[in-house]
């Protein structure tokens, strides 16, 4: 996201005047969502619990989850978490096949659909 220089992403239920003070914030300004400021609050939930025993997500696959919403390459998620980036390359792989899904996209998409959200 930051790489595409997105500076915020919001629900489809997002009131009005929210949407209006998203637009109007100084260019340049932290990452935005719904009322949280990355500069002060964590942006991501933790994934809730039936979503984790449904699809059976690792503790460091909700982390890996976490750092792809946010926009960082599996580099950067290494490089973050101390971990090989073919580490986080196979743990990606597992991502995707358990919810089912090919890309961040979908990974943003589905983090969203399933309030994993603030």
């Amino acid at each position: 996201m930051y790489k595409r220089q997105v500076d915020a992403f919001l629900k489809k239920e997002t009131p009005a005047n929210e949407l209006v003070d998203v637009i109007n914030a100084k260019k340049g300004s932290e990452f935005y969502t719904n009322r949280v400021n990355k500069s002060n609050a964590s942006v991501y939930s933790d994934i809730d619990k039936p979503i984790i025993n449904k699809f059976r997500i690792s503790k460091q696959e909700r982390e890996i989850i976490k750092l792809i919403i946010k926009g960082l390459t599996s580099k950067e998620i290494s490089n973050t978490l101390f971990i090989a980036k073919t580490t986080v390359d196979t743990h990606r792989k597992n991502i995707y096949k358990k919810l089912e899904i090919s890309n961040s996209g979908t990974l943003i998409k589905f983090a969203h659909e399933n309030n994993l959200l603030h």
